[in-house]
């Protein structure tokens, strides 16, 4: 579930709006680092699964567009069982195109894809009933 949404997010990472930008046209530069503020409207961290002594949740993603057609992903997942605390830390990167307000990002880990929109300088994610929004 976890590398699900992970995938998720970065391939939907497009979810990106930006604090004081204006609008992004279609053919503006959306390079700059993400990060990930909300999952289906909830911010950050994002708590999958509670219950007595165990808490698993999304701690952080942040996604890096570069001009060059390429991104990185990097974020982290926390696991709290009984009191110990274990944090599990990921990365990935690939490519991405883009046409118009549409970008679909690539994974270089596992070949998987995804789309998201560009809409008034973000990229806006949402795949299955998950919504991310990532801001600059």
């Amino acid at each position: 579930m976890r590398r699900y949404l992970a995938i998720v997010a970065v391939l939907f990472v497009s979810v990106l709006a930006g604090c004081g930008d204006s609008s992004t046209g279609p053919n503006d530069s959306i390079a700059g680092s993400y990060a990930l503020r909300t999952v289906n409207g909830r911010p950050m961290p994002f708590i999958f699964e509670e219950y007595a002594g165990y808490k698993d949740g999304w701690v952080s993603e942040t996604i890096t567009i570069r001009d060059n057609g390429t991104f990185q992903q990097e974020g982290s997942f926390r696991v709290t069982q009984n009191g110990v605390v274990t944090n599990d830390p990921y990365s990935d990167n690939g490519t991405y195109s883009r046409n118009g307000t549409n970008v679909t990002f690539r994974f270089n880990s596992d070949g998987s894809s995804a789309t998201a929109t560009v809409d008034n300088g973000a990229l806006i994610v949402a795949l299955d009933g998950v919504s991310l929004i990532y801001r600059r």
